[in-house]
């Protein structure tokens, strides 16, 4: 497998992984899809001018959320975090 690098801010909150024809921006600290396209077009940019890129080939946005269980006794009450109630159509 190709070599990854990974680089990471002091507080490892946010950092850059990059490989052979890919690169991946992630943050733990979320503050909305506005702000976070804003840093990671700063990234891109920067990235392809250092290495003189003309074109992106794909990209791509996982979003990947943390729900913080509470344990009640020995179990966790997923009806209290997760919502399955399925409805299904009569015909």
């Amino acid at each position: 497998a190709p070599e990854l690098y990974r680089f990471e801010t002091p507080d490892r909150k946010k950092g850059v992984i990059i490989g052979i024809n890919k690169i991946a921006i992630f943050t733990k600290n979320y503050l909305g899809f506005e702000t976070f396209k804003k840093e990671v077009a700063s990234i891109v940019n920067d990235f392809g001018k250092l290495f003189n890129l003309k074109q992106l080939n794909r990209i791509g946005l996982r979003y990947i959320n943390v729900i913080n269980f509470t344990r009640e006794g020995a179990e966790i009450p997923l009806k209290n975090y997760i919502n399955i109630d399925i409805k299904l159509p009569l015909s």
